[in-house]
């Protein structure tokens, strides 16, 4: 038995791609503050998942999509939510979306190899069009409630669909914690991109569609 053998399990896996990212490549030929804009991006990207504490976590980012996944335990599907939040939160503060999909399927994720029927079903859930949301396969969501995390999923307004709950260090902004300076600091920058991509009127419709839905869950939020 190979080492590719050896870890093909069943794990936890997220797919996400940074909606977007294709356009601010093609403007970042001429306008340089879109390439500020991409290099902060990719650190986002690096810095933010690295953080995680290790559950055997591990993470591939390639251009604009990231794929991180975890041994199926509590502490696993923790540090997928915690880490899928951390990022939607930090690109939001950027002006960017992101979109996909976590689910549970045997996968082998090393340095060089990523492949497995988890990541097959993850990324079903990356629909071109879909709404900037990270949604949920059954299992996930039968283990959230299981291990005591069903507070971090949601469903989305629109059609219902179970979706990670990515803003909910949001929920109480008003109330006093040793993290609050650094959440309202976040929540004013999320807005003020919030207000400004809301505000354009060179965006297509659906770009400002999504938007338009983040503003939405947003407001269900923060209220």
């Amino acid at each position: 038995m190979d080492h590719a053998d050896r870890d093909y399990r069943e794990r936890y896996v997220a797919f996400m791609d940074v909606l977007g990212f294709s356009q601010l490549v093609s403007d970042a030929d001429s306008e340089p503050y879109k390439r500020e804009v991409i290099l902060a991006i990719i650190k986002s990207l690096r810095n933010t998942i690295s953080e995680i504490p290790p559950t055997n976590f591990r993470f591939t980012q390639f251009s604009d999509c990231i794929a991180v996944s975890a041994d199926r335990t509590p502490e696993g599907l923790v540090s997928i939510f915690s880490g899928c939040a951390a990022l939607v939160s930090e690109l939001l503060q950027l002006g960017v979306m992101l979109r996909g999909g976590i689910a549970v399927g045997n996968l082998v994720h090393t340095s060089d190899v990523l492949f497995g029927t988890g990541l097959l079903k993850a990324l079903k859930h990356d629909r071109t069009g879909g709404n900037p949301r990270i949604a949920l396969q059954p299992e996930v969501v039968s283990d959230a409630k299981r291990w005591g995390y069903g507070d971090l999923t949601r469903t989305d307004h629109t059609d219902h669909f179970p979706m990670l709950h990515v803003l909910w260090e949001f929920e109480n902004i008003g109330h006093e914690t040793p993290m609050q300076p650094l959440v309202k600091t976040a929540a004013r920058k999320i807005i003020r991109q919030m207000d400004a991509n809301l505000s354009r009127d060179d965006y297509p419709a659906d770009v400002k569609s999504k938007w338009l839905w983040m503003a939405k869950y947003w407001n269900s939020v923060t209220a």
